[in-house]
This record gives structure tokens, C-alpha cells and sequence, in this order.
């Protein structure tokens, strides 16, 4: 969710909750709104996140704020030191792609979905800086690409370095943010991003 080819962060979590009363795509669908659903979710005609926080319901209003979602953006808020843009400057994906309540099914499905969708999504994005939300997503992530149990590794990936962070679930209980969680880590991930918005700024 979000211009993943364009946002300089990109959130990862472990899949979409399931409330059952989300605006969500149809089976008569279009491919052009399925991209316009997903690429531009935060302010595309199907917009389904407002203000980065508010699911959109069937019926076209906005529920309650999503936690994991108000979580994220407190998150890019607190690497960029502004107000993010969301959708611009963060992108969110999932490390499994079927909706479920409460990450049910998603230890069992991680490893199949994660070799068919995630590593490809990661390729195809700009992100300098990739954010793994929870243990699901830290567990295959540092298998898959042999990283030390750290709070924050570098990789080359499509010819670019990536700064992968490691942070808990923005639901889990406990010390969630940048700086209580890798004090040390974050000016350099600061200064990653830091040069993102100087690029953007001179183009």
C-alpha cells in the first residue's frame, strides 16, 4: 500500500487484519483499479486509509483508527523528524497477503508467500530504509539473507543499499519505538532518509 517505487521507507508486517466491513477490491474489479486500490490507498479515488490511519468501511466512511497503521506512521514521523507524507514517504506490505484476524495461519503460510510476493516487492521498491514489524517478519528475513541478530543490517539488493531495521509489532507490548529500541542506529538511518528528501528536493 502506498508508491512503493517511489517512498524511501517501506514497512513490512505480517499480514492484513480482517475485519469483515472494509472497503476492499471486488472480483469485477479492473486491473487499473486494483493498482489505483493498492498504489495510491492513502489518496487515490479508491482511497482506502485516511489521514495514514482510518480504514475505509464498505459503506465509503472511515472507522475507528487502525492501531498498527497509527503505529507506522508514528514511526516514518519519528525517522524523518516531520510530518510524513503517507503513501510518498512510506510504503506498507505484509510478509503474507491473505487477510485473518490475529496473524492466524501466517507462521504456516510465511515461508510459501514470502518466496512468492515479498522479496520481489522489496526489489521493485526505492526504499533505502526496509522496517520488519514483529517477529514473523524478522525471523524469515534474517534466514533468508543470512543478517546477525542486530537492530539494524545493510544488504545490496538491485542495486541499491538497503538499511533493514528491526522493530517489534506497533500492537506488541513493551518499548516499540526507534529510540528506545536502537538509540544508536537511528542517526544513521536519519541520515539515509536524509538524503532521499535532498534528492527529491533537487529533482
Amino acid at each position: 500500500m502506498g508508491e512503493a517505487s517511489q517512498a524511501p521507507i517501506l514497512f513490512v508486517g505480517s499480514n492484513p487484519s480482517f475485519g469483515g466491513n472494509e472497503y476492499y477490491p471486488a472480483i469485477d474489479w479492473t486491473d487499473e483499479d486494483l493498482v489505483d486500490f493498492f498504489d495510491f490507498a492513502f489518496s487515490g479515488k479508491h482511497a482506502q486509509i485516511k489521514d495514514g490511519i482510518y480504514a475505509r468501511q464498505a459503506d465509503g466512511s472511515y472507522g475507528s483508527f487502525v492501531r498498527t497503521w497509527a503505529g507506522i506512521r508514528g514511526r516514518a514521523k519519528e525517522l524523518l523528524q516531520r510530518n510524513p507524507n503517507p503513501g510518498m514517504d512510506y510504503a506498507m506490505t505484509e510478509i503474507v497477503r491473505c487477510r485473518s484476524r490475529d496473524e492466524i495461519g501466517v507462521e504456516s503460510a510465511r515461508d510459501h508467500c514470502a518466496d512468492l510476493y515479498l522479496e520481489r516487492t522489496i526489489e521493485l521498491s526505492s526504499a533505502r530504509v526496509i522496517v520488519a514489524l514483529g517477529s514473523q517478519v524478522r525471523g524469515w528475513l534474517r534466514k533468508r539473507w543470512h543478517l546477525q541478530p542486530r537492530p539494524v543490517s545493510e544488504i545490496e539488493l538491485n542495486g541499491m543499499t538497503r538499511m533493514i531495521a528491526f522493530l517489534p509489532h506497533p500492537t506488541s507490548f513493551g518499548s516499540k519505538t526507534f529510540e528506545s529500541v536502537m538509540p544508536d542506529e537511528l542517526a544513521r538511518l536519519r541520515a539515509v532518509l536524509a538524503e532521499c528528501d535532498q534528492v527529491r528536493e533537487a529533482n
